[in-house]
């Protein structure tokens, strides 16, 4: 037979608690005539972005000074100009909207109402309370006051430059449509531009794509996008007949969907054509769509068609106290003159 050959596998150690062994393993391992088998078991994506995020806190400094701020616990110049506290909170109150909880014509309660214009005036806003207490309608307005007070919008249409927008961020997708449900009920919601980014997991679900040989089930009534929401999704938006690519995306989902019933597979150049034509439809989607809000969970804020295609001037996070900080991290770093963070 074949000489069988040894292989010599080097591995590198990134940090000390990925080199823990227990003490017997380690007289196993020190003994030259022993044998180990290793498996290595990919990190998911979640953990990736996280660990990419944490990573490039020593980068940011210059161009996004608060995030690292917030990250280290350095002091923060919370206070915005003065001249920009003014403009903001004038435009603000000109809106009754603002204050008034929609659809009912009530307004916020004192707490409410002093928090977000605390909130608008800074640059790093903390809002906390028990459970029940109106933190994510005090969010919702929040974000809305943001709306209204931006100076401007980058003008629809140009496909060249990323967008500005207020953008809502939560540990999961119910936290994030619980807030998106608050706005379906503005009576104004004809004149919001609203974008909702789901994961890759949930439109995958919806449609599989060449890297599926077969249609995936139902999802679960919590992982999955509601009928309420299907308009402003963006897995819908490059489907439609808002975007020039969808034409070509809904043709090649077609023969993917044949090559399923004849159990074959699409070829490489194929699958990687349909991946580049996803990824150019969702680059003109979100740049030519003049968004004022993006709603989003902070682990898909960092996803490469947001980062490369969004620059949100302010940021929310809700439930924040539900996720770990290197996920806020995740978020946070996007946003170069406010964050607020709410939770229990």
């Amino acid at each position: 037979g074949k000489e069988r050959l040894n292989t010599i596998v080097h591995m590198k150690i990134i940090s000390k608690e990925a080199a823990r062994v227990s003490s017997f393993m380690k007289a196993h391992l020190e003994n030259v005539k022993s044998t180990c088998e290793i498996q290595i078991i990919p990190l998911d994506l979640p953990y990736r972005r996280m660990y990419r995020s944490l990573l490039s806190l020593r980068y940011i400094a210059t161009n996004n000074p608060l995030c690292q701020q917030i990250a280290l616990g350095k002091a923060i110049n919370k206070k915005i100009s003065a001249h920009s506290a003014r403009k903001r909170t004038t435009l603000i109150k000109q809106d009754r909207l603002v204050f008034t909880v929609w659809p009912k014509d009530q307004c916020l309660n004192d707490k409410q109402h002093k928090s977000v214009l605390t909130a608008v005036r800074n640059k790093f806003q903390l809002i906390q309370g028990p459970p029940g207490t109106g933190k994510s309608v005090t969010g919702a307005h929040l974000a809305y006051a943001f709306i209204v007070s931006n100076p401007s919008y980058k003008s629809g249409g140009d496909i060249s430059t990323k967008i500005n927008c207020v953008m809502y961020c939560g540990p999961s997708n119910k936290s994030v449509d619980v807030v998106l449900d608050m706005f379906l009920k503005h009576p104004n919601i004809k004149d919001l531009r609203i974008l909702r980014i789901y994961s890759k997991s949930i439109e995958n679900k919806y449609h599989p794509g060449p890297h599926s040989s077969k249609v995936l089930a139902k999802p679960s009534s919590d992982q999955e996008c509601s009928k309420d929401h299907k308009e402003f999704a963006l897995h819908v938006k490059i489907r439609s007949k808002d975007c020039s690519l969808s034409p070509e995306i809904l043709k090649m989902e077609e023969g993917f969907k044949r090559y399923s019933k004849e159990n074959k597979l699409p070829s490489p150049l194929e699958r990687r054509a349909y991946s580049d034509t996803i990824k150019n439809a969702q680059r003109e989607i979100i740049r030519t769509g003049n968004y004022h809000i993006v709603f989003c969970t902070c682990n898909e804020a960092s996803s490469v068609r947001v980062v490369d295609n969004i620059e949100p001037i302010q940021l929310i996070i809700d439930e924040a106290a539900m996720e770990n900080e290197p996920e806020s991290k995740v978020a946070d770093k996007l946003a170069s003159e406010h964050v607020t963070l709410i939770g229990d």
